[in-house]
């Protein structure tokens, strides 16, 4: 479920990054450092994220694991699709909102 969870979240890098950085009135926007690092911030912190993880399910267990790490992986894919509301945008920076959701993803 979690593995599913993951790869659904990477791919849609894929997907999302055509259109936030065509237009530049368009919110959320990123250039061109912005983008290399909204893609591939899931991949630097997988290494940190692996580490811990290892040390969480021995001491959790794997079932438990899931079941904390998996409503935490579907609430910054909620995130990431709520950033383009105006209502989230009036109230938080857009960029800080995409890097946060891909930071815990």
């Amino acid at each position: 479920m979690n593995l599913a969870g993951v790869m659904s979240v990477w791919a849609q890098t894929s997907a999302v990054l055509p259109q936030i950085t065509k237009d530049s009135n368009s919110q959320p926007y990123l250039n061109q450092d912005m983008a290399s690092w909204f893609s591939s911030l899931p991949m630097l912190m997988a290494i940190p994220g692996s580490l811990i993880g290892g040390w969480l399910i021995e001491h959790l267990g794997p079932r438990r694991f899931q079941l904390i790490t998996g409503p935490i992986l579907m609430a910054s894919a909620v995130l990431l699709s709520v950033i383009g509301w105006p209502s989230m945008q009036n109230i938080f920076q857009p960029v800080t909102l995409l890097m946060s959701a891909r930071f815990i993803q």
